[in-house]
């Protein structure tokens, strides 16, 4: 399964990705009533299945809802808002006019009495709908910085993703190679209690015939039943990886599994450090997680520093009312109004709070410096180890090889040698002992060869395609 930069991957296809996860497992090629598993279709499993996964994706989807909320609050805003209001009695509102005296000739004049004139009836019921919109002009490029910053926090998710799936595909690798080393061990002790069996019937044969003695069928007997204790722990075992790795793919741990792969005998080439330091350091999900992470920090700091500037505003309303204050005299009508206009806010004293968020935006962004060298040395250090591991695997492999070969030379010539009355019946069961080692030897080689390959191409960071 080839791995790639997750950010450059659509959401649709991650949420596609995430719905296969409750069908991938009935879609699953069966051998009777085991699951089937290649290497590469337990990863292909893990990577629709695993929990892990899972909560990793929505993670992503997360921080790309937090991106796509920072860039609109750099748009227009919308608002609209109704209100409803009952109003307690009072009296029509009225004036009262002044009396005036009106002359109408020589020594003589008219006075007009005060009279109540009417505003107009008293409304007691207000409606009001009101639409806003507003624009930022100006915000210090905080709003730019805060867009940028959840921008590159996004990316980083999308890495994280990538780590997520490159750390669970190398579990499961590791536990699918587990699974095949204890089940092929518990064919060699199987092999051990058969051979065991065989030669307490020899050894019963003698004895019928005077050649052997109890004492050499008690003998076989201690250690077949050694053998079938060690057959028991080692199909033990074998269950535990298989419910560990059924775990690992969030499959039913009662489900059977068939392994299809089996360790290459093929001795790899192991390229040099240096290569594989750099090529670690260029792929490595981990390390462009934390860039940017660095580049969001950055941003945030920038941000921060933007509250010491002011910030403009414009801002239009829109107003139906009834009854609409800007009406004289009140009644009982519908009317539109609208206001537009720019605001502008500076805090001109905050006992510097803004200075001290910058200030620790720009700690966090240190620390995450100190982080990506931190995390660099690591993972060269991991590479150093991985490729040491892929070495001494192959080494072993080698021996393991030879020692077996040997074993079973060895053991041949002393159940010759056992019929032919030239060997002990002790010397006959050290030889199986012997071989059971060395073939036990040889499947943990070859086990481990193959997942330190594996482990080498995890910590590398390298796309490779698996068998």
């Amino acid at each position: 399964m080839r791995r790639t930069r997750w950010y450059g991957v659509s959401l649709a296809a991650i949420g596609t990705g995430l719905g296969l996860w409750s069908s991938g497992f009935a879609q699953t090629e069966a051998a009777g009533n085991a699951l089937r598993l290649t290497v590469a279709r337990a990863r292909e499993l893990a990577m629709t299945q695993n929990a892990g996964i899972r909560a990793s994706a929505q993670s992503v989807i997360s921080a790309t809802a937090q991106k796509n909320e920072a860039r609109a609050a750099r748009l227009p805003g919308v608002s609209l808002s109704a209100r409803y209001a009952r109003l307690s009695d009072v009296p029509d509102p009225v004036i009262m006019t002044p009396s005036l005296t009106i002359p109408t000739g020589p020594g003589t004049s008219i006075t007009t009495p005060s009279t109540q004139v009417s505003l107009g009836p008293s409304v007691l019921n207000s409606y009001n709908l009101t639409v806003t919109a507003q624009v930022p002009l100006f915000t210090g490029f905080r709003l730019e910085n805060r867009e940028k910053a959840a921008e590159y926090a996004a990316k980083a998710a999308g890495e994280d993703f990538s780590a997520s799936q490159s750390e669970v595909g190398n579990r499961v690798e590791q536990v699918y190679w587990r699974l095949h080393s204890a089940r092929a061990a518990e064919r060699v002790i199987s092999e051990s209690v058969r051979l065991a069996e065989a030669h307490l019937e020899d050894v019963r044969r003698l004895h019928a015939a005077g050649m052997a003695t109890a004492d050499d069928i008690l003998a076989v007997q201690v250690r077949l039943a050694e053998a079938k204790l060690r057959q028991i722990q080692a199909e033990n075992a074998s269950e535990l990886v298989r419910a560990t790795l059924c775990n690992l793919l969030s499959v039913p741990v009662t489900t059977e599994i068939a392994l299809v792969d089996s360790p290459s005998v093929a001795l790899p080439a192991v390229p040099e450090q240096d290569a594989l330091v750099s090529a670690a350091l260029a792929n490595r999900p981990e390390l462009r997680a934390l860039a940017f992470r660095k580049q969001a920090m950055e941003r945030g700091t920038a941000a921060a520093e933007g509250g010491k500037l002011p910030s403009v505003m414009f801002q239009t309303n829109y107003e139906v009312s009834n009854p609409n204050q800007r009406y004289f005299p009140t009644r009982d009508a519908w009317h539109a109004t609208w206001n537009a206009g720019i605001g502008v806010t500076w805090t001109a004293w905050d006992w510097g709070m803004v200075g001290q968020q910058a200030a620790r935006a720009r700690a966090e962004e240190r620390q995450v410096d100190e982080r990506l060298i931190q995390l660099r040395d690591a993972i060269t250090l991991q590479v150093v180890q991985a490729r040491l591991a892929v070495i001494e695997g192959n080494r072993r492999v080698a021996v393991a090889e030879e020692g077996v070969g040997s074993a079973e030379a060895y053991h041949r010539s002393m159940r010759a040698r056992y019929a032919a009355g030239t060997a002990t019946n002790t010397e006959v069961l050290d030889a199986q002992i012997l071989l059971e080692r060395a073939r036990l030897d040889l499947v943990q080689a070859q086990t481990d060869q193959r997942t330190a390959a594996a482990n080498l191409a995890y910590v590398v960071g390298a796309e490779r395609t698996q068998d």
